[in-house]
């Protein structure tokens, strides 16, 4: 659903049965996007290439090349369109860091859940007063809209509110998060991580439960987990091949670590997931709304 209200550009997206796809425009009076995955996961699509983003995390899309955003079953997210006076007449101090942030290639940061939790009644907050358009709407608009770039910025790296601890086991996630993106299909041990981040196993283990839930070995197969979907999905490559991709050296583990991690094997899961896809298109588009 998009909202748009003056120099507001705003689509929410709420959770769906049916994967979709939006469009991101660009122009010279768009400085950028600011993408809010709030649960499940996001593709975004520019060209040949494409990055796979799970939530909660708060992403920056450039704003001078056309792309499409690809919001998978399941998931929700919000979609901000910003021009340069929403930095400027906003958020005097830090306007320049998001502005360069938007400019460079598109990335994602992770975010807690009790931050994401904040940003989203910010952005439930600007979607009623957009239906509402009650006395004084633009100007709460433009005030919850100030209130989540200030968030923003500080997320990305601008705050020093946060006590030192939290604020270093926010960025030692963010950096095991973005190793672990980089390094998912090499097989490596959580101890080489905790190398790497310079920390020891024990607090990583600490950071991720304490932060997410979950203990890094399950992130990591998170990520393996995903990606494995996301071919057996799309690509027309065999079991086989995409075990091999993944760094599985025996398929057959590789068909038993996925049929743990999703409940089925790969080869039925891809009948299925096929199988619901043509049934989706064969029929009409529903929602979690339509559920009784």
């Amino acid at each position: 659903m998009k909202h748009a209200a003056g120099e507001i550009n705003l689509h929410r997206l709420e959770p769906a049965l049916a994967r979709r796809m939006l469009r991101v425009p660009s122009g010279r009076a768009i400085a950028g996007h600011l993408l809010f995955i709030e649960s499940g996961g996001a593709r975004i699509a520019h060209g040949e290439e494409s990055d796979i983003w799970q939530g909660p995390c708060l992403a920056f899309l450039q704003g001078g090349s056309d792309g499409s955003l690809v919001l998978e079953a399941g998931s929700s997210a919000s979609l901000i369109g910003l021009e340069p006076a929403h930095l400027d007449a906003r958020i005097s101090t830090g306007g320049d860091m998001l502005r360069e942030l938007l400019a460079g290639e598109s990335r994602a940061i992770p975010v807690e859940r009790r931050d994401m939790q904040r940003l989203s009644r910010l952005l439930g907050d600007i979607v009623r007063e957009l239906e509402e358009q009650g006395s004084h709407a633009r100007a709460a608009i433009d005030a919850y809209l100030t209130l989540i770039l200030i968030e923003t910025y500080r997320l990305a790296g601008g705050g020093r509110d946060a006590p030192v601890e939290e604020a270093g086991s926010a960025n030692l996630l963010q950096r095991f998060r973005q190793l672990v993106e980089r390094d998912f299909r090499q097989n490596r041990s959580i101890h080489a991580y905790a190398v790497d981040l310079g920390i020891t196993t024990d607090r990583l283990h600490d950071i991720c439960r304490r932060s997410t839930g979950r203990t890094p070995l399950q992130l990591v197969h998170e990520r393996l987990t995903r990606e494995a979907t996301l071919h057996l999905e799309r690509s027309a490559r065999t079991v086989q091949q995409i075990a091999a991709t993944l760094g599985f050296r025996d398929p057959t583990y590789f068909s038993h670590f996925f049929k743990r991690q999703t409940g089925l094997p790969p080869a039925t899961y891809r009948e299925r997931t096929r199988a619901a896809g043509e049934e989706q298109r064969r029929g009409p588009s529903a929602t979690y709304a339509d559920w009784p």
